[in-house]
């Protein structure tokens, strides 16, 4: 017989529960709540990237926007908001509703906390620790308009200090004073949780007019031939000062390999 909606509601908010508590997959569950959020949010199992991430997405699912962009200065405790949230969605009792708002509050504040925001803040940081773009005084690659690194294109928000996992969370990367960095958000966003250069658009843009190339594309170049190169310039082999990317060859393509890493002082070169 099939169940009520009431039913299948609260079944769903205490499996909904059950996942953000402290359970294993060894536990009296099994798989169960894997299984589940894999069907609810569409992930596939290679994707899963670790019971925090997991937790995080479960609780993004459970709470209003003013719970989920909350604010410290708010006078209203932030599982309240998700406690009104979840009574206005789910017909549970009050008792069961307060232990799973306080639950994806917890999750929430974990959350917040990963993005590094309680260990390092930007202002700290006079360049970016990838390219080097500095944050205060004028960046060559800003003065020249450097065609392999547009951030004159959009300065006020490319060039934005921001905080960065060196390991991404979703990667398990730790969060700790050791795995931060501050990155131009030019960097950050090509970033993304790892260096990776997409190899549909390398091949597609291999022989393309660097005007007609993507800006995120150059920028993650960018990004990994830094990497590459040790973040050092690949002819002085310093590694200080604004960094860009040249092609070893006039009529190379824009490929990694065929791309060097420079500083400012020897991109003619």
């Amino acid at each position: 017989m099939e169940r009520a909606p009431d039913e299948v509601a609260q079944a769903q908010l205490l499996l909904d529960a059950l996942f953000l508590a402290d359970t294993s997959a060894e536990g009296v569950l099994g798989d169960a709540p894997l299984a589940w959020i894999t069907e609810w949010l569409g992930l596939a199992p290679h994707e899963y990237f670790g019971r925090a991430v997991l937790q995080h997405l479960v609780a993004v699912q459970l709470a209003p926007r003013g719970a989920i962009a909350y604010s410290t200065s708010n006078p209203t405790p932030r599982w309240r908001l998700v406690d009104r949230y979840l009574a206005s969605r789910f017909p549970v009792d009050a008792a069961q509703r307060e232990h799973l708002a306080r639950t994806v509050s917890s999750v929430l504040d974990r959350a917040a906390l990963g993005r590094g925001r309680a260990l390092l803040a930007p202002p700290i940081a006079g360049e970016c620790a990838i390219c080097r773009v500095p944050f205060r005084g004028e960046a060559v690659s800003l003065a020249t308009c450097d065609p392999y690194k547009p951030v004159w294109e959009a300065p006020d928000e490319l060039m934005r200090p921001e905080i960065d996992h060196i390991v991404a969370i979703s990667s398990l990367g730790a969060h700790e004073l050791g795995n931060l960095q501050v990155v131009c958000r030019a960097c950050n966003l090509a970033k993304g949780a790892g260096l990776v250069v997409d190899y549909e658009s390398e091949t597609r843009y291999a022989d393309a007019d660097l005007a007609a190339v993507p800006r995120i594309h150059r920028f993650r170049l960018l990004q990994w031939v830094i990497r590459r190169d040790g973040g050092r310039c690949t002819v002085c082999l310093s590694a200080d000062g604004e960094l860009t990317m040249r092609p070893l060859h006039p009529d190379a393509p824009l490929v990694r390999s065929a791309m060097s890493t420079r500083c400012y002082d020897c991109v003619s070169i």
